[in-house]
């Protein structure tokens, strides 16, 4: 018998076998893939009708990616309305997706038998695809959204029971509040 070895690396291995694979490397063809719970046929299953995705918890936002990422995927010229759109809402089984403009709101709902042939396959169940033309926001109404934001950023630090007990302790004051991420 030839001993294992063991690196670092990894586990003991024998000197027959073949070694460890390139984590970066595709799996071998003949390796199993993970498999995922069918749907069940009770009408329960990816989605539910609160909005978010019960199968693997995964957000509507994460699940709307995946099927964007898969079209993109198969047929980018195709569903390159797609990179604009948003996830409305996630209703029962049917995708309701937000569109800037109505010319990509035509694109996408004269292929959305197409769509919805990629989503029941990807997804394991019928999924229905309802487009609608949102506007995007103006400057402004982003302006004031994200002052909003910064401003309750600020309140809540304020606020902040540990904050205000670093200040009593040792007697300070607040000078300046900077939210992270904003660029002031």
């Amino acid at each position: 018998p030839i001993p294992a070895t063991s690196d670092r690396s990894g586990p003991a291995r024998d000197h027959r076998s073949q070694p460890p694979a390139d984590p970066a490397s595709p799996a071998p063809a003949n390796a199993s893939a993970p498999t995922r719970p069918a749907a069940p046929a009770s009408g329960a299953g990816a989605f539910s009708g609160a909005g978010a995705p019960s199968g693997g918890g995964a957000p509507p936002e994460v699940v709307f990616d995946r099927l964007r990422a898969r079209a993109l995927e198969t047929d980018r010229a195709r569903f390159a309305s797609l990179e604009g759109a948003r996830l409305l809402a996630i209703e029962d089984d049917t995708f309701r997706l937000g569109v800037p403009a109505a010319f990509h709101a035509e694109r996408l709902r004269d292929r959305t038998g197409e769509l919805e042939a990629l989503a029941s396959a990807l997804f394991g169940r019928n999924v229905r695809i309802a487009v609608e033309v949102q506007p995007l926001q103006t400057a402004a109404q982003q302006n004031t959204e994200a002052r909003e934001a910064s401003r309750r950023r600020r309140q809540e630090a304020l606020n902040s029971e540990s904050v205000n007990l670093a200040i009593e302790l040792l007697d300070a004051e607040i000078v300046e509040i900077r939210p992270l991420g904003e660029n002031r």
